[in-house]
């Protein structure tokens, strides 16, 4: 660990998310480590709606969302003494993970803990980093604390 030079946190504002970005800004404080806190627009996930028909950009709307959830992370993270830096990514949540990364970092993930059909259908974001990421990853199973 004492390798690691930054933590990135992937949080999409879920429950699940939160408790992950809690445990990496309590492991960036205990071994004094810089956080890149990162929140993915699924990007990709919107293709599916032509945009005349929706009435309101939701691409916008996610945005916003992003930066409220990222505020607070970079607000609760200075409370604790922890140097941290947030940034907004559009695409596909696990490529843009794994391309944030560097070698020398740790990624701090949380898994919903989707099984049988519904991981099929849905996938993994946590087990696609697992596989493709350049560097260590810490995964947070969903219902541990």
């Amino acid at each position: 660990m004492e390798n690691v030079k930054r933590i990135i946190v992937p949080t999409d504002g879920s429950g699940h998310a939160d408790i992950a970005v809690e445990r990496g800004l309590s492991l960036a404080k205990a071994l004094k480590k810089p956080v890149v806190v990162l929140y993915v627009v699924d990007r990709p996930g919107f293709q599916a709606f032509p945009p005349e028909s929706l009435l309101v950009d939701v691409s916008d709307l996610v945005r916003k969302e992003a930066s409220a959830v990222l505020a607070k992370i970079e607000a609760r993270a200075k409370t604790i003494g922890v140097d941290v830096k947030s940034e907004v990514h559009e695409g596909h949540p696990a490529e843009e993970i794994c391309r944030t990364a560097q070698p020398d970092d740790l990624i701090v993930i949380a898994t919903h803990g989707r099984r049988g059909l519904s991981r099929m259908l849905l996938g993994s974001v946590a087990e696609s980093v697992i596989r493709h990421a350049p560097c260590p990853v810490l995964v947070i199973r969903h219902g541990k604390t």
